[in-house]
């Protein structure tokens, strides 16, 4: 037993490591993926390793439970950062804050009108689903860059779905040079060579379970 509370389990990697609590740095804090910062001196545990039920993960008001993929994840709004809240896959950062993505602001088809009303979603028929879109955005390269999870096509002049929004591991393979499936979120990410910053690369490199090989920046 650990008395002295100050190290954690990481089930991911099956190793024993600091506990979050004792990393106060911002960047150090938010560079492990099991935590994440709160504030300039405060970093915390994600709720996906504190929780591994609904009802206790519901208890905690800084917590909400993602029904799709059966795990607890933190409130999109608590996260202050694009890289930390791109980690969770029920959040977008878009227009400088993190917010639920679309299929989770709108969950049902009375929501279709707000829905399809949104910029960045739109309502699918067919599965009755609110979804990210990036071909409803106009506007160019630039607006493209700024909206969530698009890419801006040079050569077609669209805007198409980047990596997040891909919903099934063979989409997902199916653009090795830029996307790699994260079996351990269920979720299609960029590939570590796409990481923006340094903190975005550490988490992508050492707190996923990639099914593709990737390059290890060093």
């Amino acid at each position: 037993n650990n008395l002295m509370n100050d190290t954690i389990w990481n089930p991911d990697l099956q190793v024993c490591v600091q506990a979050c609590v004792f990393r106060p740095d911002p960047e150090a804090c938010e560079a492990d993926a099991m935590c994440n910062s709160t504030s300039l001196t405060t970093c915390e545990t994600r709720c996906k390793y504190l929780y591994y039920t609904q009802p206790s993960c519901t208890m905690d008001s800084r917590c909400m439970w993602d029904g799709a993929r059966l795990s607890c994840g933190g409130k999109c709004e608590l996260y202050n950062s694009m890289t930390t809240c791109d980690f969770n896959p029920s959040c977008m950062w878009f227009n400088s804050m993190c917010t639920l993505r679309c299929s989770y602001s709108f969950v049902n088809v009375s929501s279709k009108p707000a829905c399809n009303n949104t910029a960045v979603c739109n309502f699918n028929d067919a599965t009755g689903v609110c979804d990210n879109v990036c071909s409803k955005v106009t506007g160019g390269e630039f607006q493209c860059a700024v909206t969530p999870y698009c890419v801006y096509n040079t050569a077609s002049g669209t805007c198409n779905s980047d990596c997040p929004l891909l919903t099934s591991q063979a989409l997902c393979e199916g653009r090795p040079s830029s996307c790699m499936w994260d079996s351990n979120a269920a979720a299609c990410k960029k590939t570590c060579t796409r990481a923006e910053s340094k903190t975005s690369c550490i988490m992508a490199v050492s707190y996923t379970h990639l099914t593709l090989p990737t390059k290890r920046i060093v």
